[in-house]
């Protein structure tokens, strides 16, 4: 296909060129905000990672304890590691509940 090269605009285009763009700001932001690809809150996706990270400790701490009390007695290493597992499912729970201080102080 044969794309002609772009012309420049007239001020008259210009000028109703900005009049549609305002109109339609107006008419439907999130459609513009869309179209431009800025988020529409900047804290939206902070609050989703936040709330993935505690579902997954939520997860990694039941799975833990839950699997030390299925297995019954096994070795002291296998308890050990169940443990760890279950700790670090609360530590990570515990980073989420901190974590949003943090963004609120810029780190």
């Amino acid at each position: 296909m044969f794309y002609p090269l772009p012309m420049p605009l007239s001020e008259h285009e210009r000028r109703l060129l900005a009049e549609m763009e305002e109109a339609l700001s107006l008419d439907d932001p999130r459609l513009v905000l869309t179209l431009t690809g800025e988020p529409i809150s900047p804290i939206r996706n902070k609050i989703i990672v936040g709330a993935t990270l505690f579902l997954a400790g939520l997860a990694v701490l039941f799975g833990g304890l839950i699997a030390k009390t299925h297995r019954g007695g096994g070795t002291r290493l296998y308890r050990c590691a169940l443990r760890r597992f279950a700790d670090s499912g609360f530590a990570l729970i515990a980073s989420c509940a901190v974590t949003p201080w943090q963004w609120r102080k810029g780190g």
